[in-house]
């Protein structure tokens, strides 16, 4: 795929290797300029890709790593947003008395950031239609 520029998309793709390259998906990453996501299913590797600012997952899935691909101001977020961290935290809630989930971000070439759950129940959204 890296070399081809296509992207998986949302319903995402297999890998036949036993070991992913994580500069190939940070590579993809930076080329196409959207988020790509790695899990671990049914014992493949399944990688696939969404918008600038997320990828998709779906409800049951861990994510192993995902990038946070450079704006078009050149920056990229190092730290995990709350969806993502609320990915984890539902992951922790269906097995609680597992191990804290865990998960990386990509942000460039360079070591990963490693985020955690926290165990807190997400951050409601404000209703911008409720007066207090």
């Amino acid at each position: 795929m890296l070399d081809t520029g296509a992207i998986p998309g949302t319903p995402g793709v297999i890998l036949e290797q036993r070991t992913v390259v994580f500069d190939d998906i940070w590579q993809m990453s930076q080329n196409s300029g959207v988020e790509f996501i790695l899990t671990k299913e049914s014992g493949n590797f399944v990688l696939r890709s969404g918008s600038q600012t997320r990828a998709p997952i779906q409800s049951g899935q861990r994510p192993i790593l995902h990038t946070h691909p450079t704006d078009e101001f050149g920056v990229n977020s190092l730290t995990p947003s709350l969806a993502d961290i609320d990915v984890l935290n539902a992951a922790w809630a269906r097995n609680p008395t597992g191990p804290r989930p865990v998960s990386q971000i990509l942000v460039g070439t360079e070591k990963p950031t490693v985020f955690r759950a926290t165990g807190f129940e997400p951050t409601p959204k404000p209703n911008p239609n409720k007066r207090n």
